[in-house]
């Protein structure tokens, strides 16, 4: 649906996977953070990137990567370096889980 650009269908897709108690891993969450920087919508993509924070998933380096990428090519020179920063912080203090697990490593 990412690639196709059905931001909106993914929209509805992930709001009623959370209504309904299941948990999106990792991978998951980067497809829809790639699909919307593919739309440009990066303000929504760093509130879904707060959000893996929030549910203790693996963040990976993909997790940050496409949405700095967007954010240098859309003139967010400051927000790419903030998120660099707090990758590096999560990069090294929370990734203790296993690749694509959220919700406390489980």
């Amino acid at each position: 649906m990412c690639k196709a650009g059905k931001l909106d269908d993914v929209r509805k897709l992930y709001l009623y996977l959370s209504a309904n108690r299941f948990k999106p891993d990792v991978r998951t969450y980067n497809i829809m953070i790639s699909g919307l920087c593919k739309g440009t919508l990066l303000d929504e993509a760093s509130e879904l990137l707060m959000k893996m924070e929030e549910e203790r998933c693996s963040l990976d380096f993909y997790s940050y990567n496409k949405l700095v990428q967007r954010f240098l090519q859309n003139n967010g020179a400051q927000k790419a370096l903030q998120l660099l920063h707090t990758q590096e912080w999560g990069m090294n203090h929370n990734c203790q889980g296993s690749y694509g697990k959220c919700g406390g490593g489980h």
